[in-house]
């Protein structure tokens, strides 16, 4: 068995698709969420050229401090939404953004007090829609 080093460019071909996967999915909920990539980068602390090449899928330096960071940020902004919707209404409504789109409802606290998961994701909106009207509140949506 002979033990072979990886070059620089086998590293990079052979992660290269699971690099664009990932910086893809970032993007998507970054953009989902309306967050342009200037106030992300500056906000973790990194350059919109840095942030441009880990959406992209490109190596970046401190690729997985980027990575952690930048999941955070969204966690917290998430976090500030809900609670902003919240305060509009008495329900939160959020779904998963899957094809079969699974509704949680929400009350203050997070208290989960509905799920709908029907495997049609358009079904789902409506009976959390019809739910949360029904039990006689307001409701907003999770971004």
């Amino acid at each position: 068995m002979t033990n072979q080093l990886t070059t620089r460019e086998q590293y990079i071909q052979e992660n290269t698709n699971a690099w664009s996967k990932r910086g893809a999915a970032f993007k998507e909920r970054r953009t989902r969420m309306g967050l342009s990539r200037s106030r992300v980068a500056e906000s973790i602390g990194t350059s919109e050229s840095t942030l441009r090449r880990f959406e992209l899928g490109y190596p970046v330096t401190r690729s997985e401090l980027v990575a952690r960071a930048y999941e955070i940020y969204l966690e917290l902004w998430l976090q500030v939404v809900k609670d902003i919707e919240l305060e509009r209404g008495r329900f939160l409504i959020d779904q998963d953004a899957d094809e079969a789109g699974k509704v949680t409802v929400t009350m203050r606290e997070y208290k989960k007090v509905a799920e709908f998961d029907t495997g049609d994701a358009e079904l789902n909106g409506k009976l959390a829609v019809a739910f949360c009207e029904g039990n006689g509140g307001g409701y907003g949506y999770a971004i």
